[in-house]
């Protein structure tokens, strides 16, 4: 806690009892206050860096969501188009995960949200081509999502939005 400029003693009192969430939203708030922010590029290739020396691939799946979880707090609501196109990214992963999980509501709750571009006029034909390809990947998960889930009419509806996307993934049309 020090490290974010929690020194005080009384300051780390309050962050007992409290749930790790609120604890990052308090250390959110003093970084802003002390405008101290951090880059957010140095942060996520700190985690990957992290990732790679902890090897997370044998931890529990409940760890790695607890981490997705701390990325997409830090990565949301930023007005950076790398930042959101890294937090599209970031969402899909977490719904691959929680669907290897069994919660298919959770993940297909991520992948619509991965799904999501805004300002899409500002990219490039290349960053375009890559956006639809996740597009499409995220559709077709919450398309295995609602089978899971016994929705199958929803299923069809998304299949059949993906359709669509298939002919434009290309950039033919």
């Amino acid at each position: 806690l020090r490290l974010f400029g929690i020194g005080d003693a009384t300051d780390r009192k309050q962050m007992y009892g409290l749930s790790p969430l609120m604890k990052k939203s308090i250390i959110w708030r003093y970084i802003k206050e002390n405008h101290n922010l951090p880059l957010l590029m140095d942060y996520i290739r700190a985690v990957n860096t992290l990732l790679l020396d902890t090897k997370l691939r044998e931890s529990s799946p409940y760890e790695a969501d607890a981490l997705y979880d701390t990325i997409l707090f830090f990565l949301q609501g930023t007005e950076d188009i790398v930042q959101q196109r890294n937090e599209r990214f970031f969402r899909f992963k977490r719904g691959i995960l929680l669907f290897n999980m069994g919660e298919f509501e959770r993940a297909k709750e991520q992948f619509t949200a991965a799904k999501e571009f805004d300002n899409l006029k500002e990219e490039t034909p290349a960053s375009m081509r890559l956006i639809a390809s996740h597009i499409f990947q995220s559709n077709l998960m919450i398309a295995k999502c609602n089978f899971k889930l016994g929705k199958y009419k929803e299923a069809l509806i998304s299949l059949k939005s993906v359709e669509n996307l298939l002919s434009n993934i290309d950039g033919r049309t």
